[in-house]
Order: structure tokens, then C-alpha cells, then sequence
């Protein structure tokens, strides 16, 4: 039996109810044709991460629908939003899979070393410190932790607690050490201050000795040895390797000192002759000051002074030791005194009076004594510089200044005089002649 071909606007023949058999039956039998909505609508399955999803697809409305297969590395797919129907709806649809993120066994290996808690659960995607078991930090003596890998030695992947897992699969962490040993310091100096803490140091890694904390007064640190009496081997915060390859090795470095060397220097401080070179001092030893060379014209020197306007500390050849603890240098300053000298008087064939001497003091000015002589029938002029004299070179209570330069000296002045002179007068009385 045939059936005939139907149709119907707008919609799409689907088939007959029942279906027709091969032969003619036996009764009366209606046949009814069944109908869909012909229209067209877009139908998308969003894996979601994952991976055999599709669309969006033309689909015929009512017509028969199937969910794909789809999968998503570390992850179990639940349901799909919304929910699929078994026909295709009247209006575009778009179904979102659903996934649960799976849990793993992550167990660790300390390669040696020691770890608590030994394993822990993880969730896919999520960072490894919020497994189950937190992320522990193994402890192994004589070496350093440098982290967890997912191969021995260091080698595969990285993975710290902000680390999201990615491994689909439970697996094992393996803990990466490098061997470490620690450098402690010795002042090797009963009279040091200060203090220092050890540092830790990886083999095969150059890292940098701590810079020295210790002091001796007077004393200079040279730099460290593993020899308390040895010589030097290691500058201050030089950058050191493999001083042991023993894992928790202890290395001890002993600090060597020197006592601190510096020159003195001489400051003439205003003389006007002479050159004196520095000396070089050594602290804790005693040494002698180099004989004053300077010369200051009017001027005696008196020793030596830490400032240029301070008061005598060292004599003339003196000795001294410990001027400075840590300096490069001293500078002693040339300490001088202002020579006095006398002015002395001579009436110089006076007939009375005195004169007192007068004391005077280089570079500064001073008045000479008022002339006390006297000589009948002269008048003085002043002073002259020798007995011959006949015109003055000061005049009487002058002021003078820098009259000799010898310190003590004495300076003679001459009493300068001049003769008066008297009118006569013979007066005749009422006479002549």
C-alpha cells in the first residue's frame, strides 16, 4: 500500500499515525498525518572550557534533539543550563555545560628531608595551598629548601601554594634542596666592640661575606681569614664561593687588625719661613714630633696645638702617642707669642729729670715714655737713635710699633737737644750809647 503525499503550509511532514503496513488491512483504518512547525531556529551547546560542544546550529522547530558529548580536562560534567528538552524549542536556545572541578591526591616527597603533612587533597584549577593539607615546607639538616617540583632534582614544573593545579591526574611533588653551610665571625680581638650574626650561604652560589660590625679603638680592620694568626684571605662583603661543600658545615672567620696609621701634619699657622714635611704615626706606638722649622719674623714659637687658635698641647719635640684613632690625618698648628722688647732712654748730656723705660709687644703700637730730662739752656726735640744725633727720629711720647723684632731686645733712644737762643738788651736809662 501506498500512501498519498500530503502537505501542509507552513509545516513539515513528519510520517503517519499509525504507519501504514505494506498491505491493504483488513478493517477500516484511518491514517492521520503528522505535522511539525517548519520554521528555523539556533541552537548552541557551550562546552564551557570544554570540548565537543557546537553551534550555533539551524534546527527545525519540534524536531527530535540530542545533547552532544562533551568533556573538559580535570573537570566531570554535571548537567547542562538549561535543561535539554527531547525536542527543538520554538525560540533560539543557547545550553552552558556544567562542570565539577575533580579533587586529587597530591602526595610529597622531601627527597630526603622530612615533611608534614605528606599529602594533601587539591581541586582542579584551584591554587595547591588550599589543599586539604595546606602546602608544607619539608626540613632536611645541612641544606636549604628551593621548592617543590613534579620531577626529582628540581626538574618539571615549578609549584608553590599560589600555584593552580593543572595536573589531571593524582601525582607527586618532589621537594628541591641545594646544600648550605654557615660562616660565623670572630673578632679575634680581645679589646673589640660590636657584634655580628652568622650567615648562610648554598654551595655553588657566590654570595656576599657580611660587612664586618666589630671595632678595636686605634686598630684597623684589614679584612678575614680562616687562620686566627694567618694572613688575609677574604676582603670586607667580598662575594665568597664554596668556602665548604659539607652539608651544615661550619665555617669560622677570624678578623685581622692593624694599628691605624696617620701623618701628622706641621701648620706653620702665619709663620713666614721654613717648610716642615708630615711624619707618619702608628697608633699605640710612641713617637717624637718633628723640631719646629718655622720662623715668624717679631714672633717665638711655643709649640704645637690642635686648632689654630688654641692653646700650646705639645712642646717642641715633644712625645706623643694615640694623636688620632681613626683619622688619616692630624694637623698640629704652629702655636707663636708676640716678642716684647724694652725702649730705653738717654738724656744724652741732660743736666736733670729721668725718663722711665718703656716695655712694648711686636705688632702692637705703644706710646713712648714722656721725656723727663732736662738740660739748662737747651730745649728737647725728641729722640734720635744715636748720641750724635741732631735731628729726632720720634717725637716725644710718639707712638711706635715693631722697633726691633728680637724677642727681650732692647731699643736705645738718644735725647735730641737744641740750644736756646736769648735776645740781649743793654737799655741806657735816659742815656746814649
Amino acid at each position: 500500500m501506498t500512501p498519498p503525499v500530503v502537505e501542509r503550509a507552513g509545516y513539515t511532514f513528519t510520517g503517519w499515525s499509525p504507519s501504514p503496513p505494506a498491505t491493504v488491512p483488513a478493517a477500516d483504518t484511518t491514517f492521520v498525518a503528522q505535522w511539525i512547525d517548519g520554521s528555523l531556529v539556533n541552537i548552541t551547546f557551550n562546552a564551557n572550557g570544554g570540548t565537543g560542544g557546537y553551534g550555533p546550529v539551524s534546527m527545525t522547530k519540534g524536531a527530535p534533539l540530542a545533547a552532544p558529548v562533551v568533556s573538559r580536562t580535570g573537570y566531570t560534567f554535571t548537567h547542562w543550563l538549561p535543561e535539554v528538552p527531547a525536542a527543538v524549542p520554538n525560540v533560539n536556545t543557547v545550553y552552558v555545560a556544567c562542570w565539577s572541578a575533580n579533587s586529587y591526591l597530591v602526595s610529597f616527597d622531601a627527597q630526603g628531608g622530612g615533611v608534614d603533612p605528606a599529602s594533601t587533597s587539591v581541586v582542579f584549577d584551584q591554587p595547591y595551598g588550599q589543599g586539604t593539607g595546606g602546602f608544607p615546607s619539608p626540613v632536611r639538616e645541612g641544606y636549604l629548601f628551593k621548592g617543590w617540583h613534579t620531577q626529582p632534582e628540581g626538574s618539571g614544573m615549578s609549584i608553590n601554594a599560589e600555584t593552580l593545579v593543572s595536573l589531571a591526574s593524582d601525582h607527586t611533588l618532589y621537594a628541591k634542596w641545594s646544600v648550605i653551610y654557615t660562616i660565623q665571625y670572630d673578632a679575634n680581638n680581645n679589646e673589640a666592640t660590636g657584634s655580628m650574626a652568622s650567615s648562610v650561604h648554598e654551595v655553588n652560589l657566590s654570595k656576599s661575606l657580611t660587612p664586618c660590625g666589630y671595632s678595636v679603638i686605634g686598630w684597623d680592620f684589614l679584612g678575614w681569614s680562616t687562620i686566627a694568626e694567618g694572613t688575609v684571605m677574604y676582603a670586607d662583603g667580598e662575594d665568597v664561593l664554596n668556602l665548604s661543600t659539607e652539608p651544615g658545615a661550619v665555617v669560622t672567620l677570624y678578623a685581622h687588625w692593624a694599628p691605624h696609621q696617620y701623618s701628622v701634619i706641621y701648620n706653620g699657622n702665619g709663620a713666614d719661613d721654613g717648610v716642615m714635611e708630615p711624619t707618619l704615626q702608628t697608633y699605640d706606638t710612641a713617637g717624637v714630633l718633628t723640631a719646629n722649622a718655622y720662623t715668624k719674623t717679631g714672633y717665638t714659637f711655643l709649640g704645637w696645638s690642635y686648632t689654630s687658635n688654641g692653646p700650646v698641647a705639645f712642646y717642641d719635640g715633644a712625645a706623643v702617642i694615640n694623636l688620632t684613632q681613626t683619622e688619616e690625618s692630624v694637623t698640629l698648628y704652629a702655636v707663636w707669642r708676640a716678642n716684647t722688647y724694652t725702649v730705653k732712654y738717654i738724656g744724652n748730656t741732660n743736666t736733670g729729670g729721668a725718663t722711665a723705660d718703656s716695655q712694648h709687644t711686636y705688632d702692637i703700637a705703644g706710646a713712648l715714655t714722656q721725656n723727663g730730662y732736662t738740660k739748662t739752656g737747651y730745649s728737647f726735640l725728641g729722640w734720635g737713635l744715636t748720641s750724635a744725633s741732631t735731628q729726632p727720629e720720634y717725637a716725644d711720647q710718639a707712638q711706635v710699633v715693631n722697633l726691633t723684632a728680637t724677642d727681650n731686645g732692647v731699643v736705645t733712644f738718644y735725647a735730641v737737644w737744641q740750644v736756646n737762643s736769648y735776645q740781649i738788651t743793654f737799655d741806657a736809662n735816659g742815656g746814649t750809647g
